[in-house]
């Protein structure tokens, strides 16, 4: 049961953090921006990380089309939690996605933000 409470609390904080980036995504959409790369937000689940990485604009959009894809710095490689799985390794950042409960409040939280 505390695994269940810590696994979904991560997942809550990635799907803010994937919110976020979200909020630049729409920013740089908005502003008509023809930008090959953008600083996005770490994904994970740490609420202490800050990390920026810097993410080709294709690349982020490509990833946001699953809601259970996340990118997190590639600092945090072999360091995911279990029911997170590398998807790709770009260098300096990571594509992981989820799986179990983490990918049901993902696909969740995903689908609402859309609703909404």
């Amino acid at each position: 049961m505390a695994e269940d409470a810590a696994e979904a609390k991560r997942a809550l904080n990635e799907a803010a953090f994937r919110e976020a980036n979200d909020d630049i995504n729409a920013i740089i959409d908005g502003h008509g921006a023809d930008l090959p790369a953008a600083p996005f937000v770490c994904e994970c689940g740490d609420r202490a990380c800050r990390r920026l990485i810097k993410v080709p604009v294709s690349t982020y959009r490509e990833v946001r089309k699953s809601p259970r894809r996340f990118l997190y710095a590639a600092m945090h490689e072999g360091k995911e939690a279990p029911e997170t799985s590398t998807i790709e390794t770009h260098g300096h950042f990571l594509v992981v996605e989820k799986t179990g409960l983490a990918a049901e409040i993902a696909e969740a939280r995903w689908a609402a933000a859309r609703r909404g």
